[in-house]
């Protein structure tokens, strides 16, 4: 999708850029922008000040529209040192021009403007599965001897379509202060243009002309935005759209999230024709089987089987997807491409199927409803099965038939169909369906060593998302999960890693380890202190945030059940066992008990911990901390073996 385009990412870069000019250059002129003149208010708590942070938006009759940017940014020290580059993507739809770049000392004096010749100009990827026609990146890495330093950098974009309006980001990061940042938006009267904003903005003054109208939103004086875990808020920007507009030709409308699919699905039907041999060999595969999630399963496998995803930004800025009878033939295609494809193998055998246009991702994006404009950066499939919907994630060649997966489920889309767009919802699993559920046994010795036996069987996304990657995974990947996994076992080594029941294609299976470990209980004069959680104690405190201002919310549902089970020594015995705990909350639940055998020596530890699904005003905030500090507090729980003797 152009989502791509419009990312400031430098992934994929990293041996061009290393080769980026970089400039500190002679001295000239006066101190406007010296460090001393920004208010120790916005100093405090920030790693880069924005002096200046500009957007001017000239938008055409014909919905064209130019876009001025102008900001210039103090770097107080080397953590914000990236906010001082500049990074801009364009392609056949935007072109940049009028690239200014000049840098400052801490007193404001200022060097000589870079020259063009030191800013990069080369093609653009983001990986190396990446092919994105046209796409190229100008940048500047700037690279300043002392701090405080400031750089202004000024350009201006020129983009063929009002349908890919950028929106007005003035706050570029965390831990940055805003000076100043003033946004114009001039437009045709009558010209379908909308905007909202998410975050604190006061309503923009708006002058009008007989034929166009002005909107000015000035900002001033701005403490840095502090990000709040798992928010449900976007951060703060304004978004525009236009209701009508054309791109490459093809005339739309963004009125309605009906207008918008029906447009996506006018660019895409054209692209549905498989040649005569693969409309045969779906007809043939298919019929072997009698129900239509049988049906499709069996094409959706074939595909993951014949295919590669490869990102093509092709064709109307990356949405309009290649020819289903290219990707059959090439055996490649990015989300939109490959879901084109296999939408097309369905109707070959008669079964209805349409592309999803979703936003998919684990950064708590969330899709405004009641906003009309492209707000997505994924494809998926949806086969209706006369109510029975099936959904299929077509960039992964791992992922079981009919499963999306945290990537993409319990999201808006808009379904794209011949009768228009519909605003639908992707799947919602529950807690049940995503488990991990861990068995230990412990064999302690008389010095506070052990010997030690895992095996997590896991269930949905956490299955598909985190240990089915070890059925690829190499060398340093599998250590790098061991080291997650097990980083609560002291000084352990691996005697075994049994992987054999991690397969893909499956929303469940197993990991066995043996290792043995030295120290996992601790000597206090004649005694052993051990924690019976031995591997999967919760570390991470939320911060405090008194004055929160966002809901949270749990985006995916988990339950984890930890069983332990420890065989002491015969010369130490457990005298009690910690009492059984709950903790109750309205996200969450968590639950503790201990039992000891005399006549085995064998401490049992269970542990049930149940993520709900769940949305929460900000002033429950300090609630779910008080939560999350109980349970770290729980699986800490110490146990004293006495000696026998």
């Amino acid at each position: 999708m152009y989502f791509k385009f419009l990312l400031r990412c430098a992934t994929g870069l990293a041996c061009a850029l290393a080769l980026a000019p970089t400039l500190v250059a002679q001295k000239s002129g006066g101190g406007e922008y010296a460090a001393v003149l920004i208010p120790d208010s916005l100093k405090s708590g920030s790693v880069a000040v924005y002096r200046k942070n500009n957007y001017t938006y000239s938008i055409a009759d014909d919905g064209t529209y130019q876009l001025e940017r102008e900001f210039v940014v103090t770097v107080l020290e080397p953590e914000g040192a990236h906010f001082a580059n500049l990074e801009v993507v364009y392609d056949t739809y935007q072109q940049i021009s009028q690239v200014g770049i000049r840098t400052y000392d801490s007193l404001g004096v200022a060097d000589e403007k870079v020259a063009r010749g030191n800013i990069l100009d080369v093609a653009y990827y983001t990986s190396a599965t990446d092919f994105i026609k046209g796409a190229r990146i100008k940048y500047f890495k700037t690279e300043y001897p002392t701090y405080p330093y400031t750089v202004e950098i000024k350009y201006t974009e020129k983009v063929a379509t009002g349908f890919l309006a950028k929106p007005y980001f003035p706050f570029p990061g965390e831990k940055v202060s805003l000076q100043s940042s003033v946004c114009k938006v001039s437009y045709p009267r009558g010209a379908g243009f909308r905007y909202k904003a998410y975050g604190e903005f006061a309503e923009p003054t708006q002058t009008q002309t007989e034929d166009r109208v002005e909107l000015l939103w000035t900002l001033q004086g701005r403490r840095p935005v502090l990000y709040e875990p798992f928010t449900l808020a976007p951060w703060p920007h304004v978004r525009f759209a236009i209701d009508e507009f054309s791109f490459e030709g093809y005339r739309g409308s963004q009125k309605s999230w009906a207008d918008f699919g029906r447009w996506i699905w006018d660019i895409t039907k054209d692209r549905l024709t498989l040649t005569p041999n693969e409309t045969i060999r779906a007809q043939s595969i298919a019929s072997q089987y009698i129900t239509v999630p049988e049906k499709v399963s069996a094409l959706y496998q074939a595909m993951q089987t014949d295919c590669r995803y490869v990102y093509v930004g092709y064709g109307i800025g990356g949405f309009q997807p290649l020819e289903a009878s290219y990707v059959s033939q090439n055996r490649f295609g990015d989300c939109k491409a490959l879901t084109n494809y296999l939408q097309a193998l369905c109707l070959a055998v008669g079964i209805e199927a349409y592309s999803c246009v979703i936003h998919a991702g684990d950064d708590d994006f969330v899709i405004d409803t009641s906003f009309v404009a492209t707000q997505f950066n994924h494809v998926v499939l949806c086969v209706p099965n006369g109510g029975d919907t099936l959904w299929f994630e077509n960039t992964s060649k791992d992922l079981p038939p009919g499963y999306l997966g945290s990537f993409t489920e319990n999201r808006y889309g808009v379904l794209c169909t011949p009768n228009g767009g519909k605003l639908v919802r992707t799947p919602v699993t529950s807690a049940d369906r995503n488990q991990d559920l861990l068995k230990v046994r412990v064999q302690l010795s008389v010095n506070g060593d052990a010997e030690v036996e895992t095996r997590l069987q896991s269930r949905g996304y956490t299955y598909t998302d985190y240990l089915m990657q070890l059925a690829q995974a190499n060398t340093q990947e599998r250590d790098k999960f061991l080291a997650d996994f097990l980083g609560d076992l002291p000084n352990y080594t691996l005697k075994d890693f049994d992987a054999s029941k991690i397969k893909t294609r499956q929303l469940e299976g197993a990991l066995t380890l043996r290792l043995a470990t030295q120290g996992l209980a601790n000597k206090a004069a004649n005694r052993l202190v051990l924690k019976p959680n031995v591997v999967n104690r919760r570390t991470y405190l939320p911060e405090e945030l008194p004055q929160r201002k966002t809901d949270f919310h749990f985006q995916h549902p988990l339950t984890e059940i930890d069983t332990v089970q420890i065989v002491l020594p015969d010369e130490f015995y457990l005298k009690s066992a910690p009492a059984p705990l709950v903790i109750e909350a309205d996200f969450a639940q968590y639950e503790a008990s201990f039992h000891y055998q005399t006549d085995t020596r064998t401490l049992t530890y269970v542990r049930r911990l149940v993520w709900k699904k769940s949305v929460h005003p900000a002033a429950e905030w300090a609630s779910f901390r008080t939560f999350y500090k109980q349970v770290i507090d729980a699986d800490n729980t110490k146990v004293v073996l006495m000696p026998a003797t």
